[in-house]
C-alpha cells in the first residue's frame, strides 16, 4: 500500500496531490490529521516537502521515498549562484541534508530539481515530470490581434515579478497584467495588478502571451497551462523548469537567455504565432501517473 504525505495541500505539489487522489492514491495531510491507515500496511511511502519531526519510525515495512517538487532550505544567494557567508544559512542546509538521509530513494520534479538536489543536497534522484489534467480543458482560446504581456505568481522573490516590471517598464506601447496575490509594486502606467481570479483561462485567452521570468522553476504548472490553452510562454531560461517544458516540447525559440532578448522578440512579432496540433499528452496527468508507479516499484 502507498500513502502520499503533505504537510498542508498548498502549491503546486497540492495540485499534484489532488490528481493522485482522483486515482484512489492514499494521502496523509499531516497538519490536520492523524494517520489515515494502519501504518504497518505500508509499503511505499513518499514524502513531498520538509517535514523535520515526521514519525518515520511508524511505518516499519515501507520504503522511503522523498519527491523533490521545489527547492528547500537555501538562501537567495545560493539560489542565484552566489557566495553565501551566512552560517545560519549553512545550519539550516545542514539540517535538511541530514533529514533525507531518513529516505532510501528520491524523486525529483525535473531534471532542473534534479541538478539542484546533486548540488546543494548531494543526492540523486528519478525525474518524473509533473502532469496536468487535461480532460475538459483542452479547448483552445479563440485567436485575438494582439492582447497584453501575462505574469502570473505568488509574493515571493524567487518568482521574478522585478523582473517582469522592468521588462514592462521597456515596453510601454504594450500593456501588462499581474495575476495571484501579490502587492502592487511600482507605478507603471502601463501595468494592471488584478489580484487573484476565480477563472485563470479567461485571463490567459485575453493575453498575447504569458511571461516567466521566475529565478528559478522546479517545473511550471502556468507554462503547462497557458500552453493547453494555446497561447505562447515566453521564458526566461534562468527558470530552469519552465524552460524545460518548453526544450521537451520543441518551443526552443520562446526561451531567451536575456530580458531584453524577450523585449525584442515582443516588438518583432505583434502577434505571436501558435504551433498547430501541438501534443501536450507527455505531460498528461495519466502519462506522469504511470512513470511515478514505476519509479515506485
Amino acid at each position: 500500500m502507498r500513502l502520499h504525505v503533505v504537510n498542508r495541500m498548498g502549491g503546486g505539489y497540492g495540485t499534484f496531490i489532488r490528481s493522485l487522489m482522483r486515482r484512489g492514491e492514499r494521502v496523509w495531510e499531516v497538519s490536520s490529521s492523524d494517520v489515515p491507515v494502519n501504518p504497518s500496511d505500508i509499503t511505499h511511502l513518499v514524502l513531498y516537502g520538509y517535514m523535520p519531526d515526521f514519525p518515520f519510525h511508524l511505518f516499519p515495512n515501507a520504503r522511503r521515498y522523498y519527491y523533490f517538487h521545489g527547492l528547500r532550505m537555501l538562501s537567495r544567494r545560493m539560489i542565484l549562484g552566489k557566495k553565501e557567508i551566512n552560517p545560519l544559512h549553512f545550519w539550516r542546509l545542514r539540517k535538511f541534508r541530514q533529514w533525507l538521509r531518513n529516505f532510501d530513494d528520491y524523486l525529483s520534479v525535473s531534471f532542473a530539481m534534479r541538478e539542484m538536489a546533486r548540488k546543494f543536497y548531494g543526492v540523486d534522484s528519478k525525474v518524473v515530470h509533473n502532469g496536468i489534467e487535461m480532460e475538459g480543458k483542452n479547448s483552445l482560446c479563440p485567436r485575438i490581434s494582439r492582447g497584453y504581456l501575462l505574469w502570473i505568481g505568488r509574493e515571493a522573490w524567487v518568482k521574478g515579478l522585478d523582473t517582469f516590471l522592468q521588462l514592462m517598464k521597456s515596453l510601454p506601447e504594450f500593456e501588462g497584467v499581474v495575476v495571484g496575490n501579490v502587492k502592487p509594486a511600482g507605478e507603471l502606467p502601463n501595468v494592471r495588478f488584478v489580484g487573484y481570479v476565480e477563472d485563470l483561462k479567461e485571463v490567459v485567452c485575453g493575453a498575447g502571451a504569458v511571461v516567466i521570468t521566475s529565478y528559478f522553476e522546479s517545473f511550471s504548472y502556468t507554462t503547462l497551462e497557458a500552453l493547453m490553452y494555446g497561447k505562447p510562454v515566453l521564458v526566461l531560461k534562468r527558470a530552469a523548469g519552465a524552460w524545460e517544458i518548453l526544450q521537451i516540447l520543441g518551443l526552443y525559440r520562446w526561451g531567451f537567455d536575456l530580458l531584453d532578448d524577450i523585449a525584442r522578440f515582443v516588438r518583432e512579432n505583434s502577434s505571436i504565432d501558435f504551433p498547430k496540433g501541438l501534443n501536450l499528452s507527455y505531460f498528461s496527468f495519466d502519462n506522469t501517473y504511470r512513470k511515478l508507479l514505476e519509479a515506485l516499484e
